[in-house]
């Protein structure tokens, strides 16, 4: 109150300053009527005058104050005073929100190599859309491929045979997987796609790994400020007379001439612009042009992966089984290391009737393990079942159920090929496991029942009438 107080004395003094000598007012005014007057309105206006003083003390007293500039003035906390005594509060944890594209963890399912002159193409196959990081080692021959959330579901292939690289290997972390790719000299990789499958499922991702070049410095480079210098002799040194002569006139520089220097574009790179030319014309709805241009393209490099697998769709599409078949034959010999098309043409030839053929190419090397390629060994037990090679077919069910055991197809064709090898009780105990594996049709799983009847009651079939279900299974 001593600050209201002190308001009310120096308006009281004004006032008395202002008015008017008791010789000058009117006869029917006295000073006393003009004291009260103002005190009433001053007294009025005391709940205002609180509320005045009470934003005063919070301005001076109530926001905490710094040094600003070390100047000794003083200004209001800055932003990140409050930011720390907020820090001081109970954190409450908060759940990143979940990436619906990766909430389900990408398997690795097949590495994979193929040599293209001193190119190295490496390409991965994973079950499920994959997070994915390529970087550089510290060690400068190192490739490092971080994959968060992965996992490894199969083994690593060899690399012998591949000059540029040196080693493979595969880490596990708490937090996924990383492959470190060692090379014998130093390299320059180019990210290529992140592309589908060409079996259909997952994703599959494509990187070319070439040697950086050396590069030769010139003579004026290579010689340094250090390079030994021809002795002055005396025919070089400058006479006293010498410094009277007037300096020879400088004549215009001549003129720089320009340096065109031409572009070659590598044959990938032309190629590459074809596979792009087609996508586009494919979204335009021009199928004939699309098949054009990537005809081009594999006329440029045939080692054109992605332009041969577009242009295998289109050729699916209208069902041209012999340009289909001829296109593939060529990706074989240019990529035999690329097993979707050795899969896919032992497919052809198994539908042709032509089992040695696909038989041959579905043993041939490079022949990779059962985790890699699962499919071309469920292809090739059918062709052994097929040709009436029970024992084989035998142990390559085997060999996939050990990989995948919940895979009831593949038990019935264990069943079929123990049947046809006449080892009824193994036979029998395989079509029990596929009926309680579940996941079968109603007639596979009335065909088995059947097969069971007729174990049971020890009459069983030739091997040339058991093998009549394997269209059906394949």
């Amino acid at each position: 109150m001593s600050l209201i107080n002190q308001m009310l004395k120096d308006l009281e003094k004004r006032s008395n300053a202002e008015k008017p000598s008791a010789t000058h007012l009117p006869p029917k005014v006295a000073p006393v009527a003009v004291s009260r007057r103002y005190r009433k309105v001053l007294w009025s206006a005391v709940p205002l005058l609180s509320i005045g003083a009470g934003v005063v003390w919070f301005m001076n007293y109530g926001i905490p104050r710094v040094v600003v500039n070390g100047t000794g003035e003083t200004g209001v906390a800055q932003v990140s005073e409050l930011e720390d005594a907020a820090a001081m509060a109970p954190s409450v944890e908060e759940k990143p929100a979940s990436d619906p594209v990766h909430e389900q963890p990408a398997t690795l399912e097949m590495l994979r190599f193929a040599q293209r002159g001193e190119r190295l193409q490496v390409e991965i196959d994973f079950s499920s859309v994959p997070a994915y990081g390529l970087t550089r080692g510290e060690q400068g021959s190192q490739l490092v491929l971080d994959l968060p959330g992965g996992t490894m579901g199969t083994s690593l292939p060899n690399t012998a045979g591949f000059p540029l690289l040196r080693s493979v290997a595969s880490h596990g972390r708490a937090k996924g997987l990383q492959l470190i790719f060692s090379f014998n000299q130093e390299f320059r990789y180019e990210e290529l796609l992140l592309a589908e499958n060409p079996s259909g499922r997952g994703k599959t991702l494509r990187f070319v790994v070439q040697p950086e070049a050396a590069v030769s410095l010139p003579a004026v480079l290579q010689s340094g400020p250090d390079k030994e210098k021809s002795p002055v002799t005396a025919a070089d040194r400058v006479q006293p007379e010498k410094h009277l002569q007037a300096p020879a006139p400088v004549g215009p520089k001549p003129e720089q001439s320009l340096v065109r220097q031409e572009v070659q574009i590598s044959p990938r790179a032309r190629a590459t612009k074809c596979f792009l030319d087609a996508g586009t014309a494919l979204q335009k709805g021009r199928q004939r042009e699309a098949e054009t241009a990537l005809h081009a393209a594999l006329a440029l490099d045939p080692g054109h992966v992605e332009a041969r697998n577009l242009l295998l769709r289109l050729l699916v599409q209208q069902n041209r089984r012999t340009d289909i078949r001829s296109l593939l034959v060529e990706g074989i010999g240019v990529a035999p290391q690329y097993l979707p098309y050795r899969v896919q043409y032992a497919r052809l030839l198994i539908e042709d009737g032509m089992l040695s053929q696909a038989r041959e190419q579905l043993t041939r090397e490079p022949r990779p393990t059962v985790i890699e390629a699962p499919d071309l060994y469920a292809m090739l037990a059918t062709v052994y079942q097929r040709q009436g090679q029970y024992t084989e077919a035998a142990q390559t069910y085997r060999a996939l159920l050990a990989v995948k055991p919940e895979q009831a197809v593949w038990w019935m064709g264990l069943g079929i090929a123990l049947e046809g090898a006449t080892l009824e009780d193994q036979a029998q105990q395989a079509y029990r496991q596929a009926i309680s594996r579940g996941g079968l049709s109603d007639g596979l799983q009335t065909f088995i029942r059947k097969r069971m009847a007729v174990l049971g009651s020890r009459g069983a079939q030739t091997p040339a009438d058991i093998t009549s279900v394997a269209k059906e299974q394949s």
